[in-house]
């Protein structure tokens, strides 16, 4: 089947040029109050899922699946809503004259290249095939309303419908779910609907190149939805990155997203002001003295939480904003280590963002004189 999808389709449409494809992208139709388009449940919301193109001359011929290479899904947590009575699985089929009389049928879930009812010109020129699993859609957007998961076949256009009817947008898909939706889709458009070398076909799983020499990555143009987490990897406390007592190390809090537990942990020192990144510190005794810094050492104006315990169970120790002998946009935070690991959270004032080097001491509290019967000649810092 995969060959039989490549040459069907590129025997329409080939070559291949630069990329058309500015983005796909998610419209929220309506969330039902059950009352105004019954039997619609309450909770329920339509949604649709739009290619929008470069340019009105652009054009979209399927969105596929190609065995061992690029699977697809459009999937929710709970089920898809049909309209069993009018519903279709292409949006081309659906019939736009019941809708005053049957609202529910408006708001059906299916597919489609550019046809969103059979009113639409050439709307009998949208199809779909498959071979993994045989009819993929009849399922989900018909008898079960389970996520549809497919690793060959195509819904399709041979027609005008793939070209954009307003501004430069060509409708893909309509889902209606109370639960929560995702998809992972790829997507063959023609440059000025140039059927010899106009063809680009956008993948959202990586492995550019395994089945035409016209792909290209799609995943940053929301091909991926929810689009994949691009921040840093230590973004959260479960992640945090491990450092020990004389570190430097360089971080960055650009992309990062807000932490749930500091914010509600609040006021630390100083309250976490910016979304920040995690650092777990092992190695700190008791009663050591443990410094982070990134005292000179930031482009941006940082903030410093400490904590102790675990994540989801954290204990505020202590945190800084612009601390002495620091001045400006640097933080310099310290705290008696309690015993056990330390959770570093390096955030910033007022929202700001970006790069930094953080620098961790433990000096040994204890006796330092010499003389004294007490001397502990591990200390660093008398204790008094």
């Amino acid at each position: 089947m995969k060959k039989l999808l490549l040459f069907a389709l590129a025997a329409f449409f080939g070559g291949s040029v630069m990329a058309q494809l500015n983005q796909v992208w998610l419209e929220t139709v309506i969330v039902h109050d059950g009352i105004t388009t019954a039997p619609v449940p309450a909770g329920q919301v339509t949604y649709r899922i739009w290619a929008q193109l470069n340019d009105a001359t652009d054009y979209v011929s399927s969105v596929n699946a190609i065995a061992a290479c690029h699977p697809l899904d459009v999937s929710t947590t709970t089920l898809f809503f049909n309209d069993a009575s009018f519903g279709a699985v292409m949006g081309s089929a659906i019939n736009a004259a019941l809708f005053p009389f049957f609202p529910a049928s408006e708001f059906d879930s299916w597919a489609t290249i550019g046809a969103a009812n059979n009113t639409v010109p050439e709307a009998g020129s949208v199809g779909n095939i498959w071979t993994d699993p045989a009819s993929a859609l009849n399922g989900p957007f018909g008898s079960t309303g389970l996520s549809v998961v497919a690793n060959d076949g195509a819904w399709y256009t041979t027609g005008a419908s793939g070209f954009p009817a307003v501004g430069t947008d060509v409708l893909l898909a309509q889902v209606t779910t109370d639960g929560e939706l995702s998809y992972n889709l790829n997507v063959v458009i023609h440059d000025e609907g140039d059927g010899v070398n106009g063809r680009i076909d956008y993948v959202s799983s990586g492995n550019v190149g395994c089945s035409s020499a016209f792909e290209v990555d799609g995943s940053a143009l929301g091909l991926i939805y929810p689009a994949p987490f691009s921040g840093p990897a230590n973004d959260d406390c479960a992640n945090a990155e491990a450092i020990s007592c004389g570190s430097v190390t360089a971080g960055t809090t650009i992309d990062a997203t807000a932490d749930a537990e500091a914010d509600a942990l609040g006021f630390c020192g100083t309250t976490p002001d910016a979304p920040g990144v995690w650092y777990v510190l092992s190695g700190a005794n008791a009663g050591d003295i443990v410094t982070a810094s990134t005292c000179g050492d930031a482009d941006y104006d940082t903030k410093i939480n400490i904590y102790s315990g675990a994540c989801g169970t954290l204990v505020c120790e202590g945190g800084n904003d612009d601390g002495f002998p620091c001045s400006g946009n640097s933080s310099i935070a310290q705290v008696t280590a309690p015993g056990g690991d330390l959770y570093i959270l390096v955030n910033g004032w007022s929202g700001q963002m970006g790069n930094f080097n953080l620098t961790v001491s433990c000096e040994a509290a204890g006796c330092t004189d010499a003389a004294a019967c007490n001397f502990d000649g591990g200390a660093t810092i008398d204790d008094g």
